[in-house]
């Protein structure tokens, strides 16, 4: 699979996915020149350059009619996960593991075609994550 994340996409994710996700291909729109693209066209441009999966903080592209035809016409999977709002080493931290413990779903169903994927946010709140004792 080639995978791209969109210029909304954290780059700092990029290390992790490429040593977790070796056997794929992960690359961001900023690294091939396509920030500036417009959705559609940047559905073409992953297209004609054989990118199969979108992974985007980008909600509301499932939203308009013409970028959902897009996605379809050139048969891109759409994944997306929740802008937390979470800045610095938390933020990079809660987008990395969601896309990391998401991802394997997503490439469990390859062989589907057509699809989106909203992954849901890893639990980050310090009671969700740590339990704190005292020694």
């Amino acid at each position: 699979m080639r995978f791209l994340l969109d210029q909304n996409a954290n780059t700092g994710s990029l290390p992790s996915l490429r040593t977790f996700f070796a056997d794929h291909h992960v690359a961001h729109a900023s690294e091939r020149g396509w920030g500036a693209l417009e959705d559609v066209d940047l559905f073409e441009a992953m297209a004609e350059d054989g990118f199969t999966h979108l992974i985007t903080r980008d909600r509301n592209q499932l939203r308009d009619p013409d970028e959902r035809a897009a996605l379809r016409a050139h048969d891109l999977t759409w994944v997306g996960v929740r802008d937390t709002r979470a800045g610095g080493l938390l933020g990079l931290s809660i987008e990395t593991a969601t896309l990391l413990t998401g991802l394997p779903h997503v490439l469990a169903r390859s062989a589907e075609r057509g699809l989106a994927f909203a992954l849901r946010t890893i639990p980050a709140e310090p009671a969700q994550r740590v339990k704190v004792i005292a020694l």
